[in-house]
């Protein structure tokens, strides 16, 4: 079992690489989020998300029109912000339609305001609950007092009852 990795990206579906252990971000993710830590001092006020969908190209998009409107932001840096989102644009396929049952739908704000989708865990189907580090995190687990506890459902043991 593995920990998904919670980055929310901005049109509200999760990552869903796996996390890097002890950790809640995937290798990506985890760069993408402590790169945070003094904004104001490396990066100006303007932060980005990162290009890796149409609604976080289209959000950028606001944001830099916004710094420029307001002053923030020089025409040669908006210029060469807007050529990085245009070759962003090229690696991107353009989404169909969402799943609503693949979007967030809880997030979990932390003290800087990033959202974090909640904890998931994934299960590689020959892996053994018991062994599992998770597992007091995990939905396949059937604890006391749950309903089917200390029942056996297997194939052959259903065979034998026949």
């Amino acid at each position: 079992m593995y920990m998904e990795c919670r980055h929310v990206k901005i049109n509200g579906l999760r990552c869903q690489s796996p996390a890097l252990k002890g950790g809640q971000f995937c290798y990506y993710h985890a760069k993408l989020h402590n790169v945070g830590a003094e904004p104001d001092l490396r990066f100006g006020p303007l932060r980005l998300p990162p290009p890796e969908d149409e609604a976080a190209i289209q959000l950028s998009v606001a944001r830099i029109n916004d710094a420029i409107i307001h002053g923030r932001l020089d025409l040669r840096k908006a210029a060469a912000l807007f050529s990085g989102l245009r070759i962003a644009c090229r690696f991107i396929t353009p989404t169909i339609s969402l799943d609503p049952d693949e979007v967030v739908q809880s997030a979990q704000q932390t003290a800087t305001g990033e959202e974090l989708a909640p904890d998931s865990y994934i299960c590689e189907d020959e892996e053994d609950c018991n062994d599992c580090s998770y597992n007091n995190q995990c939905d396949r687990v059937i604890r006391p007092g749950d309903p089917g506890y200390g029942e056996v459902d297997t194939a052959e043991e259903k065979e034998d009852d026949d």
